[in-house]
């Protein structure tokens, strides 16, 4: 698990940069846009972006606080289902990221359209290595979910049958 909670933080890590930069791109068109729509798509991408970026450093400064503890233990059912429900949120939010990254390679000058294209190809080679990661998470969860759940047996003689004369008792 620790591996896994590492290898997350590094790349929740290397979005953030990407997100920051991306911010750093948009925002001064920000100013001078060409019309409204183009204003709208602007201030919609970077609230997300905003928004995004503080709860990468959340869950990263979770991670961080897991991987930090000595000695290291794994961390508790729950928390590994929040973690696991933290991370499709930001799977969802990075396929928006590249949507977003998509419109503004249209949006931006040619100077900068080389930059946004390398970041919309590591975005996409980020989104798999995430969709990696949350897919070895859940194996690890269910590995050990059902070393803790055992399976209760009843005899098939326990088994109540309905009549409608023990239904009137």
């Amino acid at each position: 698990m620790k591996e896994i909670l590492s290898e997350l933080h590094d790349l929740l890590t290397t979005l953030r940069k990407d997100s920051k930069t991306y911010i750093k791109l948009l925002e001064p068109r920000l100013t001078n846009p060409n019309n409204d729509f183009e204003r709208m798509l602007i201030r919609k991408a970077l609230g997300s972006e905003k928004n995004r970026i503080i709860s990468l450093k959340v869950l990263r400064n979770q991670i961080k606080e897991w991987i930090g503890e000595e000695p290291y233990k794994n961390p508790s059912t729950i928390a590994c289902v929040q973690l696991y429900a933290d991370s499709h949120v930001e799977h969802v939010q990075l396929q928006s990221f590249i949507a977003h990254l998509d419109e503004a390679i249209i949006l931006l000058a040619d100077s900068q359209r080389d930059e946004l294209n390398d970041l919309y190809t590591r975005s996409q080679a980020n989104q798999d290595e995430l969709q990696a990661l949350i897919s070895k998470l859940k194996s690890f969860m269910t590995d050990e979910t059902q070393d803790e759940i055992q399976p209760t047996h009843s005899d098939e003689n326990e088994i109540r049958t309905f009549s409608v004369g023990s239904l009137l008792e």
